[in-house]
């Protein structure tokens, strides 16, 4: 019969009628909760969902967990399959989202404590991330999927799920609507916890809230987190500090062995951030110039990294023909082309132009031998 054996051994068992049902918990031989869905909110290492408004029984709470099924609902409607394994959370599995409702799904209780009491690492004090993975599909703007921290304050608190008088909710996922569908794809999430940051007794609220009119395929959660990260930060900016936007920066291992670990490009300011680090040691690359390795241990702001010298992004040319040079640029910039027959040098000037585009160009029309080249800012 259904979880003798696991009784029998003293071993954890969930009981599922069909794969549409809500999981029934149970509990091990030291009476303790497991399973994924809380029958009640008081199950506080577990997962639990009920309806926002007066009756949390309400059949308008249409939180399941299972296996999504998107063949009523067409195309970007619902998931095909959870974003990893075979289960996910979603407002009704195998259809739409009722009108005029307000579902809601909690987190098992957690604490965000720095350092982490349960961390390998006990010195690590780098910032809380929430992250999971959503497929969502809303019908119109007046329906709205948000993610805030339930604070409990005493006991009753925590056991009925509820923030305590003293303790108000925090919105980490502002309310999104349908212009925030993901069109058919999932799509990851990632919110800084640090507004909560060594607080404890906490809970994640997925919350859906729909009008009068309109329904559609709805909320799917899968793969949800809290993880610790780093961040590395900084300005780039060139020789006369000047900011440089629209620029590939690179982040690097300590020991740079030619993979490149994440990029991104500088915005207007010339600032640029790299998230969701591991403890360790990086480098930062920028158009032929390296800067650490920095220690990485929370939020590491680097300040202004300055950019001398600039590496030729594309070197064109055909037998007999002049070589042409092209390399991302600044308008109004200055820049000198030099070359060297052999490394590491010397270095000769061919010409200095003024950029007046993002993309510069250089034509050598005298080059007859093998030649390298680089391209040095002289200025604006």
């Amino acid at each position: 019969d259904q979880g003798e054996y696991a009784a029998a051994y003293g071993l954890p068992f969930e009981f599922h009628t069909d794969q549409w049902s809500r999981v029934e918990v149970e509990l091990d031989y030291l009476g303790q909760q497991v399973g994924v869905d809380a029958a009640g909110p008081d199950q506080t290492a577990l997962w639990y969902h009920r309806y926002g408004g007066e009756d949390p029984c309400d059949p308008r709470d249409v939180w399941e967990l299972g296996r999504p099924d998107d063949s009523s609902l067409g195309a970007g409607g619902a998931p095909p399959h959870a974003h990893s394994g075979d289960w996910c959370y979603g407002t009704d599995l195998n259809g739409t989202y009722p009108a005029d409702a307000l579902m809601e799904l909690y987190s098992p209780l957690f604490d965000l404590r720095i350092p982490s009491a349960d961390s390998t690492d006990t010195n690590n004090l780098s910032s809380y991330f929430l992250v999971f993975y959503e497929w969502l599909d809303l019908a119109d703007s007046n329906d709205v999927v948000r993610v805030d921290i339930v604070r409990p304050e005493t006991e009753a608190d925590v056991m009925q799920r509820r923030s305590g008088t003293s303790r108000s909710n925090i919105v980490v996922v502002a309310p999104r609507n349908n212009a925030y569908n993901t069109t058919g794809a999932w799509r990851r999430v990632v919110a800084p916890l640090d507004v909560a940051g060594n607080e404890t007794n906490l809970y994640l609220r997925f919350t859906l809230q729909s009008d009068g009119s309109g329904v559609a395929g709805g909320w799917y959660v899968d793969d949800v987190a809290i993880v610790q990260a780093a961040e590395i930060s900084g300005v780039l900016t060139n020789s006369s500090a000047s900011p440089w936007s629209n620029v590939v920066v690179l982040l690097l291992g300590e020991n740079f062995d030619g993979e490149v670990l994440a990029s991104t490009v500088s915005d207007g300011n010339g600032h640029f951030a790299f998230g969701l680090l591991p403890v360790g040691r990086y480098k930062v690359g920028a158009i032929g110039s390296v800067f650490g390795p920095f220690d990485v241990s929370g939020v590491s702001d680097l300040g202004a990294t300055n950019v001398e010298e600039l590496v030729i992004r594309q070197i064109g040319s055909a037998p007999g023909a002049p070589t042409q040079l092209r390399w991302p640029a600044v308008p109004g910039m200055r820049y000198r082309v030099e070359y060297c027959p052999a490394l590491p040098g010397p270095w000769y000037v061919l010409n200095e132009l003024t950029a007046t585009d993002t993309n510069a160009v250089y034509v050598d029309w005298g080059a007859r031998e093998h030649r390298f080249y680089r391209i040095v800012i002289a200025g604006d």
